[in-house]
C-alpha cells in the first residue's frame, strides 16, 4: 500500500458512492480530514467529480482525524454504499480510530447537505443508528446540535 493520502484519494475518487454522496453537498463546501501524520486534506465535489487534496478544507463544517489503522480498514473495506460507507465510520468513531469535530453551526449542517447524505445512508444506516438509540431525524439533529454546542 502507498501512503495514507494515497490511498484515501484512490478510494474517495474511484468509488461511485462516494460520488453520489458527496455531489450531495452544496457547491464549494468541503469536509475536513486530518491523517495520522497531521496531514490536513480537503474532500469535496467539483466540476463532476470528487477531489481529495492535500491541503486544509476551506471553512469546513466537519472534520474527521483518521489514525492510519482507519485508513487501511476503510480503503481495504468492501463497502459498495453510502449505507455500508457510513456504518464503517461510526464503527470506526466507536473504536477511537476516528474523531468527529463539528465546526460549523447547525445551519450550515443542515443547509449544506449533510443531512441529506445521511438520508442516502437508507435502512442499514438507520438500522445501525437505531441501534445506538438514534432511531429517527429528530434524535440525529439533537445529537448534531449538542456535538456543535460541545465542538467535539
Amino acid at each position: 500500500m502507498g501512503t495514507s493520502f494515497d490511498n484515501l484519494k484512490t478510494f474517495f475518487e474511484s468509488k461511485g458512492f462516494c460520488r453520489e454522496a458527496l455531489s450531495l453537498l452544496k457547491k464549494g463546501v468541503e469536509i475536513g480530514i486530518v491523517l495520522d501524520d497531521g496531514t490536513a486534506c480537503a474532500l469535496g465535489y467539483t466540476s463532476g467529480k470528487v477531489a481529495f487534496e492535500s491541503r486544509p478544507a476551506n471553512n469546513p463544517d466537519v472534520v474527521f482525524t483518521l489514525k492510519s489503522d482507519a485508513v487501511q480498514y476503510i480503503c481495504q473495506s468492501q463497502a459498495e454504499d453510502i449505507g455500508d460507507f457510513s456504518i464503517l465510520v461510526l464503527r470506526q468513531i466507536k473504536n477511537g480510530l476516528v474523531s468527529l469535530k463539528v465546526t460549523g453551526g447547525f445551519f450550515s449542517i443542515a443547509t449544506n447537505g449533510y443531512l441529506s447524505i445521511i438520508k442516502l445512508g437508507g435502512k442499514k444506516m438507520w438500522d445501525f443508528l437505531a441501534e445506538h438509540g438514534l432511531s429517527n431525524i429528530f434524535k440525529v439533529t439533537s445529537m448534531i446540535k449538542e456535538l456543535i454546542k460541545k465542538k467535539v
